[in-house]
């Protein structure tokens, strides 16, 4: 039987909006880390200052090259946390076009 544009609607709908919800959710996490980045770099310059240049371009730099590199590190990560979100909306976009295909489909019948 064939589905009803509102149902399919409702459907994608409801799929759209969780995955919406997830995007929000690790870009939130992502900042959070960088925040944490941030006041660990200020107490490492506060009370190691001659350990901060070298903490700044390894293992922080490290952290940032895995999420978004911001910092513009020279390497960065193979599959960078800004890859992964990337391909979770490209998948987010073909799930939404093979709806729609659907859903032609359906009114063409």
């Amino acid at each position: 039987m064939a589905r009803t544009i509102e149902q399919a609607q409702a459907k994608l709908d409801k799929k759209t909006i969780k995955q919406r919800e997830a995007i929000n959710r690790l870009e939130e996490l992502k900042e959070q880390i960088y925040e944490a980045l941030e006041e660990m770099e200020d107490i490492i310059s506060e009370i190691a200052p001659e350990k901060y240049e070298s903490a700044r371009r390894y293992w922080i730099a490290h952290i940032d090259g895995a999420l978004e590199n911001r910092g513009g590190w020279l390497g960065g990560s193979f599959i960078s946390f800004a890859d992964t979100l990337e391909a979770i909306e490209e998948k987010e976009d073909e799930e939404e076009d093979e709806e729609d295909e659907e859903d032609e489909e359906d009114e063409e019948e």
